[in-house]
Protein backbone atom coordinates (compact mmCIF):
# COMPACT_ATOMS: atom_id res chain seq x y z
CA UNK A 1 0.00 0.00 0.00
CA UNK A 2 1.21 3.54 -0.75
CA UNK A 3 0.66 5.17 2.62
CA UNK A 4 1.34 8.86 3.00
CA UNK A 5 1.88 10.13 6.53
CA UNK A 6 1.87 13.76 7.58
CA UNK A 7 3.99 14.05 10.74
CA UNK A 8 4.60 17.15 12.85
CA UNK A 9 3.10 19.75 15.14
CA UNK A 10 -0.19 21.68 15.14
CA UNK A 11 0.19 22.84 11.54
CA UNK A 12 -0.10 19.15 10.63
CA UNK A 13 -2.69 18.23 13.27
CA UNK A 14 -5.06 20.98 12.09
CA UNK A 15 -4.47 20.23 8.38
CA UNK A 16 -7.81 19.18 6.81
CA UNK A 17 -6.25 16.11 5.20
CA UNK A 18 -9.62 14.45 4.59
CA UNK A 19 -10.34 17.22 2.11
CA UNK A 20 -6.96 17.51 0.37
CA UNK A 21 -5.35 14.07 0.81
CA UNK A 22 -8.12 11.55 1.47
CA UNK A 23 -5.86 8.53 1.99
CA UNK A 24 -3.23 10.29 4.10
CA UNK A 25 -2.64 9.53 7.78
CA UNK A 26 -2.40 12.49 10.16
CA UNK A 27 0.25 12.25 12.85
CA UNK A 28 0.19 15.85 13.98
CA UNK A 29 0.56 16.77 17.65
CA UNK A 30 -0.29 20.34 18.64
CA UNK A 31 2.17 22.01 20.97
CA UNK A 32 4.87 19.37 20.60
CA UNK A 33 8.52 20.20 20.01
CA UNK A 34 10.77 18.26 17.67
CA UNK A 35 12.28 16.49 20.69
CA UNK A 36 8.84 15.44 21.94
CA UNK A 37 7.80 14.24 18.49
CA UNK A 38 10.60 11.66 18.56
CA UNK A 39 8.40 9.59 20.91
CA UNK A 40 6.04 8.96 17.97
CA UNK A 41 8.69 7.63 15.58
CA UNK A 42 7.81 3.96 16.34
CA UNK A 43 4.18 4.64 15.41
CA UNK A 44 5.23 6.26 12.12
CA UNK A 45 7.57 3.36 11.33
CA UNK A 46 4.87 0.77 12.09
CA UNK A 47 2.73 2.35 9.38
CA UNK A 48 5.47 1.63 6.79
CA UNK A 49 4.91 4.86 4.88
CA UNK A 50 5.73 5.21 1.21
CA UNK A 51 5.77 8.99 1.63
CA UNK A 52 6.29 11.15 4.70
CA UNK A 53 5.58 14.87 4.90
CA UNK A 54 7.29 16.40 7.95
CA UNK A 55 6.66 19.88 9.33
CA UNK A 56 7.65 20.83 12.88
CA UNK A 57 9.95 23.12 14.83
CA UNK A 58 8.12 26.32 15.65
CA UNK A 59 7.31 25.16 19.21
CA UNK A 60 11.02 24.67 19.88
CA UNK A 61 11.43 28.46 19.81
CA UNK A 62 8.72 29.23 22.37
CA UNK A 63 9.16 30.71 25.84
CA UNK A 64 9.57 27.31 27.51
CA UNK A 65 12.13 25.82 25.13
CA UNK A 66 14.14 28.57 23.39
CA UNK A 67 16.12 26.12 21.27
CA UNK A 68 18.42 27.49 18.59
CA UNK A 69 18.11 26.62 14.88
CA UNK A 70 21.10 24.26 14.76
CA UNK A 71 19.79 22.20 17.69
CA UNK A 72 16.34 21.99 16.11
CA UNK A 73 17.74 21.02 12.70
CA UNK A 74 19.87 18.33 14.35
CA UNK A 75 16.81 16.85 16.08
CA UNK A 76 14.87 16.87 12.81
CA UNK A 77 17.78 15.19 11.02
CA UNK A 78 17.92 12.48 13.71
CA UNK A 79 14.16 11.91 13.48
CA UNK A 80 14.10 11.63 9.71
CA UNK A 81 17.23 9.45 9.64
CA UNK A 82 15.58 6.97 12.02
CA UNK A 83 12.48 6.82 9.84
CA UNK A 84 14.53 6.52 6.65
CA UNK A 85 16.64 3.72 8.13
CA UNK A 86 13.55 1.71 9.10
CA UNK A 87 11.68 2.57 5.88
CA UNK A 88 14.38 2.90 3.20
CA UNK A 89 11.87 3.18 0.35
CA UNK A 90 10.03 6.07 2.00
CA UNK A 91 10.20 9.39 0.15
CA UNK A 92 10.56 12.15 2.73
CA UNK A 93 9.40 15.68 2.09
CA UNK A 94 10.76 18.10 4.67
CA UNK A 95 8.66 21.26 4.80
CA UNK A 96 9.97 24.62 5.88
CA UNK A 97 8.42 26.28 8.88
CA UNK A 98 5.77 28.89 8.17
CA UNK A 99 6.34 32.53 9.08
CA UNK A 100 4.80 33.94 12.24
CA UNK A 101 2.80 37.14 12.51
CA UNK A 102 3.61 38.99 15.71
CA UNK A 103 1.35 41.91 14.83
CA UNK A 104 -1.51 39.60 15.82
CA UNK A 105 -1.62 39.52 19.63
CA UNK A 106 -2.64 36.13 21.00
CA UNK A 107 -1.32 33.42 23.31
CA UNK A 108 1.28 32.44 20.72
CA UNK A 109 2.80 35.93 20.55
CA UNK A 110 2.72 36.22 24.33
CA UNK A 111 4.62 32.90 24.52
CA UNK A 112 6.84 33.41 21.49
CA UNK A 113 10.14 33.16 23.31
CA UNK A 114 12.80 33.55 20.62
CA UNK A 115 10.42 32.76 17.73
CA UNK A 116 10.96 35.41 15.05
CA UNK A 117 10.86 35.18 11.29
CA UNK A 118 14.63 35.66 11.28
CA UNK A 119 15.08 32.62 13.54
CA UNK A 120 12.59 30.64 11.46
CA UNK A 121 14.47 31.55 8.28
CA UNK A 122 17.77 30.53 9.88
CA UNK A 123 16.26 27.14 10.68
CA UNK A 124 14.73 26.84 7.20
CA UNK A 125 18.15 27.48 5.65
CA UNK A 126 19.60 24.62 7.71
CA UNK A 127 16.67 22.34 6.83
CA UNK A 128 17.14 23.03 3.13
CA UNK A 129 20.63 21.53 3.40
CA UNK A 130 19.47 18.19 4.84
CA UNK A 131 19.40 15.18 2.48
CA UNK A 132 15.63 15.15 1.96
CA UNK A 133 13.22 16.71 -0.51
CA UNK A 134 12.95 20.23 0.91
CA UNK A 135 9.72 22.12 0.33
CA UNK A 136 9.72 25.88 0.88
CA UNK A 137 6.35 26.86 2.32
CA UNK A 138 7.64 29.99 4.06
CA UNK A 139 7.72 32.03 0.84
CA UNK A 140 4.04 31.24 0.16
CA UNK A 141 3.15 33.37 3.17
CA UNK A 142 5.96 35.94 3.35
CA UNK A 143 7.13 38.63 0.96
CA UNK A 144 8.77 41.12 3.28
CA UNK A 145 5.79 40.77 5.59
CA UNK A 146 3.39 38.02 6.58
CA UNK A 147 0.41 37.48 4.28
CA UNK A 148 -2.03 38.03 7.14
CA UNK A 149 -5.12 37.02 5.14
CA UNK A 150 -4.04 33.37 5.34
CA UNK A 151 -3.77 33.24 9.15
CA UNK A 152 -6.24 32.57 11.96
CA UNK A 153 -3.74 33.63 14.63
CA UNK A 154 -0.03 34.42 14.77
CA UNK A 155 1.04 30.86 13.84
CA UNK A 156 -1.75 28.90 12.21
CA UNK A 157 -3.12 29.23 8.70
CA UNK A 158 -6.78 29.22 7.69
CA UNK A 159 -8.49 27.05 5.05
CA UNK A 160 -7.17 29.26 2.25
CA UNK A 161 -3.66 28.88 3.66
CA UNK A 162 -4.02 25.11 3.84
CA UNK A 163 -5.21 25.10 0.22
CA UNK A 164 -1.93 26.80 -0.80
CA UNK A 165 0.09 24.31 1.23
CA UNK A 166 -1.84 21.35 -0.21
CA UNK A 167 -1.25 22.57 -3.76
CA UNK A 168 2.49 22.90 -3.12
CA UNK A 169 2.68 19.44 -1.51
CA UNK A 170 0.73 17.86 -4.38
CA UNK A 171 3.19 19.40 -6.86
CA UNK A 172 6.07 18.00 -4.81
CA UNK A 173 4.55 14.53 -4.64
CA UNK A 174 4.28 14.47 -8.44
CA UNK A 175 7.87 15.71 -8.84
CA UNK A 176 9.41 13.14 -6.52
Amino acid sequence: MNKTIFFGDSIIEFFPLDYFFKEAINRGYAGYTTLELKAFIPDVIRQKPKRLIYLAGTNDFNEYNKRLPLAIATTIQETLAMIQKACPDCDIILCSLLPCDHTHIDMHTMNRGIRTNEMIQALNTLLSQLPYHYLDLFSLFYDGQVARRYYVDSLHVNEEGYALIAEKIKEALISY
